[in-house]
């Protein structure tokens, strides 16, 4: 899902330097460098998915695909998942943890 929106970043960019510069970067260097550690959308995620999300849907509240799915991985995985969001992920029940709320 990462990958996606680094896709769709890119694609949303006009035609020009910056967006074959960004594309071929996405190509060429950031998925040879995850190669092997990029986490997929198995069966276990997509069941995990539906869980959260139905049970999220029982108390009232909507957890949007991309956020559902990234907390299914992240269950599935025993990931955390570090997102600014940690409000609308809450229901989700993945472990969560928000950089920008921390003192340093």
């Amino acid at each position: 899902m990462s990958l996606g929106e680094l896709q769709k970043g890119i694609g949303k960019l006009d035609e020009g330097k910056k967006r074959h510069k960004l594309q071929s970067w996405f190509d060429h260097d950031l998925r040879r460098r995850f190669s092997g550690r990029i986490l997929t959308i198995d069966e276990e995620v997509a069941c995990r998915w539906g869980q959260l999300s139905g049970e999220a849907e029982k108390q009232g509240r909507k957890v949007p695909i991309l956020d559902g799915l990234l907390a299914a991985t992240a269950l599935a995985y025993g990931l955390t998942v570090v997102t600014r969001n940690t409000e609308d992920m809450k229901v989700t029940g993945a472990k969560l943890f928000n950089p920008w709320g921390i003192d340093i």
